[in-house]
């Protein structure tokens, strides 16, 4: 993967990617060819990659390396003066939920990923399907995931 607006140029298969690396790998849009798509499918892989590292027993069951993480992952979130424990509990549960597949991960749904405008490209959102996920999620109601490719 080689995105100069990334700042990467990394090399194909496995790998472990130090903190510039792993930031240009889930910001790199225009290598891609699905553009801001492929960076959000990457953003998620990303963090699916660094929650099962965190669930690790190398992980939990270390002290030095729990405390290595918790201090790292602590000094990188920042939440509201509102914001509860319990609060931030839920988010993490979640985050597990979806690192595991277990929980959804979904993207608001488009109709068209390379709509083009006068400052570059831009995803245009399906404004109807938009409209009824948003709607789901302000009356809580259950969330669906529609087939792969759909947009949501």
């Amino acid at each position: 993967m080689k995105d100069a607006y990334a700042g990467i140029n990394l090399k194909a298969g496995c790998q472990t990617l130090d903190g510039a690396n792993a930031l240009g790998y889930v910001r790199a849009r225009y290598s891609d060819p699905l553009g801001d798509i492929g960076r959000v499918a990457r953003q998620r892989q990303f963090l699916s990659a660094i929650m099962h590292k965190a669930l690790s027993p190398s992980t939990v069951f270390l002290p030095w390396q729990y405390y290595g993480f918790s201090t790292s992952a602590g000094a990188g979130l920042s939440v509201g003066q509102d914001t509860s424990l319990r609060d931030v509990t839920r988010v993490l549960l979640a985050m597990r939920s979806v690192s595991n597949g277990d929980g959804l991960s979904l993207t608001v749904p488009i109709s068209n990923p390379g709509l083009a405008t006068s400052v570059g490209s831009a995803v245009q959102w399906d404004r109807t399907k938009a409209l009824a996920l948003f709607t789901a999620i302000k009356n809580d109601q259950p969330l669906t995931v529609a087939p792969s490719g759909s947009g949501t």
